[in-house]
């Protein structure tokens, strides 16, 4: 999956997850973050491009979907979020285990790694037909129903032009 599929994928799970109660911009912003995370074992990756030290040496010891892409992983990375953000640990999580969800539809995952358990369900390969034109527009599209229903028109006006505009041209410019 590529990276804003992670993104929205975290911010739809956030919001459903919480009805879109609490500090949403926080939580959504927590969520489509750490949907990034388990990717910083690629320097391929959004994150990884962006911390090419960390990802290159993480690549290396551990590969790509591996042990970052397991539930062992996502408690550890809630014990450091914990730390610094103490209420953005669920939000954090949501936004990680969404990442899991996700690649498991798109090649992959072994999510209660050390243990030899692989969960594949292929249904999207990365920026394959499925994933640009049905998944993409699908999350999108689901996005902006769960601000609308859970935050309001209002708000949902503002969230939409601003986030999803931006997503659309974001994937525009990777087909392009």
């Amino acid at each position: 999956m590529r990276w804003y599929n992670h993104v929205l994928g975290g911010t739809l799970a956030e919001l459903i997850i919480t009805s879109g109660t609490g500090p949403v911009f926080n939580n959504t912003l927590a969520a489509g973050i750490s949907a990034l995370v388990p990717d910083i074992d690629s320097p391929y990756s959004k994150l990884g491009h962006n911390l090419p030290v960390l990802s290159h040496g993480t690549s290396l010891v551990l590969g790509h979907r591996g042990p970052i892409h397991s539930l062992l992983a996502g408690f550890l990375y809630a014990i450091l979020v914990s730390n610094f953000f103490p209420d953005l640990v669920v939000p954090a999580m949501v936004g990680f285990i969404s990442h899991l969800i996700l690649d498991a539809l798109s090649g992959g995952v072994n999510p209660l790694w050390p243990l030899k358990f692989s969960v594949s369900i292929p249904l999207f390969s990365t920026m394959g037909f499925r994933e640009l034109f049905i998944a993409t527009p699908a999350l999108m599209a689901a996005n902006a129903w769960a601000v609308w229903n859970f935050i309001g028109v209002q708000e949902a006006g503002v969230i939409i032009i601003n986030g999803v505009f931006n997503m659309i041209r974001q994937v525009i410019s990777n087909i392009a």
